[in-house]
């Protein structure tokens, strides 16, 4: 079951590790964890057997628009923090898009691995959101799904289904 993720707050990105379904490395440091999903659509985690109280402010109704473009809000123990969670595909999906000149009006999407594109989710001109669905990409018996990085409009779609891609293949290109 191991999954490594990049926690990012407002001073320190962190290294996740879930090691299975009760231990995990963060940051070289292991340590024991779980979750309960309290009726009222809180969560109760628990690390080290010391518990937190944690709300996802968009369960709480609030939108993006209030909340920010990316990441998630929450209270933990009634303090608001501010975190991305990105996992290693989307990682290397971001590098791939900041390698793009940030003054361009449109980006292009590249596949982040090797693969075969199976679902193309969006059409030509269509309105498109950040962590909008834009296509499947199957890599090693594994459906992934590529995520629009940006608001905008979808310009050009270079691929279609059952094309085989190259790490780096363009995909989709957003118009801002």
């Amino acid at each position: 079951m191991r999954k490594v993720f990049h926690v990012s707050g407002r001073k320190k990105t962190s290294q996740v590790e879930l090691i299975d379904d009760n231990s995990v490395v963060v940051d070289n440091e292991r340590h024991s964890y779980s979750f309960e999903r309290l009726a009222d659509g809180t969560f109760m985690f628990f690390l080290d057997g010391r518990g937190f109280s944690i709300v996802d402010l968009r369960s709480m109704g609030m939108n993006e628009g209030e909340i920010g473009e990316s990441g998630e809000i929450l209270l933990v123990d009634g303090h608001e923090f501010s975190l991305t969670v990105d996992d290693e595909q989307s990682l290397l999906l971001k590098s791939l898009l900041q390698s793009q000149a940030p003054s361009s009006a449109s980006v292009t999407i590249r596949a982040p691995m090797p693969g075969l594109v199976t679902k193309i989710e969006v059409s030509v001109g269509q309105q498109v959101n950040t962590g909008d669905g834009l296509l499947i990409l199957e890599a090693m018996k594994m459906e992934n799904e590529v995520r629009c990085p940006e608001k905008g409009t979808v310009k050009e779609i270079h691929v279609g289904p059952q094309t085989p891609v190259e790490k780096g293949s363009p995909l989709i290109t957003i118009e801002h």
